[in-house]
């Protein structure tokens, strides 16, 4: 009776009683949620969207120097799959927005699904790349307001009209995949929209053991190597960013 007295004849306590703890528990509940749905994007795109270990950058080699190069990692015990492809930066626009995201350029989409999962994230469905437009990520799709069938324009060494066939889950950096036999409304080559053929300047490699030091060592000995990206290493470059929201959280939760 005395605490039904209290919650109706003192009404305005009661509500901001009731108030103030839910405010509280939906503090805690907003912090550890947002811890939890920022780190498990690490997990998502590097172990289940990226399948390649490392990326090497190619600097204009030879035949002689691209023998090397592929006869290498044909042969090393620690290459379990590789392949080159054509990546630069380019500037991606729509009426809506303008964003720099990385163009890549691969043989075809079978080469392609060996190196990188593209996935619908709703349904998770596999998304196929073809030859008659480009896949951009997510968040670009978004931030440049598109869909499936419109086009953009990717302003890079030269800039081009593409059309958008599909859109692939994704959580860092913004990307745009196409093949090497990409056509347009036209039906005209990769060579024909951009000018020239794609140079081949970077290499996908996965790798078949753990400690792979040995073999990074010899890539970046060859002439025609001119630079090597291990993922675990751009993994923890992002996951130190973002040790910031640890902070964020525990401030939450002591306020709460």
């Amino acid at each position: 009776k005395i605490t039904l007295r209290n919650l109706f004849r003192y009404q305005k306590r009661f509500w901001m009683t009731v108030a103030g703890i839910g405010g509280c528990a939906a503090l805690i509940v907003t912090a550890f949620g947002l811890r939890d749905s920022i780190m498990s994007i690490m997990e998502l795109q590097y172990n289940e969207i990226y399948h390649y270990d490392a990326i090497a950058g190619l600097d204009h080699p030879t035949g002689e120097q691209w023998d090397e190069i592929s006869a290498l990692l044909d042969s090393h015990p620690l290459v379990s799959d590789w392949t080159s492809e054509h990546t630069e930066t380019v500037t991606a626009e729509s009426d809506a927005y303008t964003a720099d995201a990385s163009l890549e350029v691969v043989a075809d989409s079978e080469t392609l699904e060996r190196f990188v999962d593209l996935r619908h994230r709703t349904d998770s469905d596999p998304v196929t790349l073809p030859d008659s437009g480009a896949v951009i990520t997510e968040k670009l799709a978004q931030l440049l307001d598109v869909e499936p069938g419109d086009t953009i324009i990717l302003d890079g060494d030269s800039r081009v009209e593409v059309q958008v066939a599909d859109i692939t889950e994704h959580y860092i950096q913004h990307y745009v995949y196409m093949t090497d036999d990409y056509v347009y409304l036209s039906e005209s080559a990769y060579e024909e929209v951009f000018g020239q053929e794609p140079e081949q300047n970077a290499l996908l490699i996965r790798y078949a053991g753990d400690d792979a030091s040995e073999l990074d060592q010899e890539l970046v000995a060859l002439d025609g190597i001119s630079s090597l990206t291990r993922t675990e290493d751009t993994r923890r470059t992002f996951g130190t960013s973002l040790e910031s929201v640890d902070y964020a959280v525990a401030l939450i939760i002591v306020c709460a």
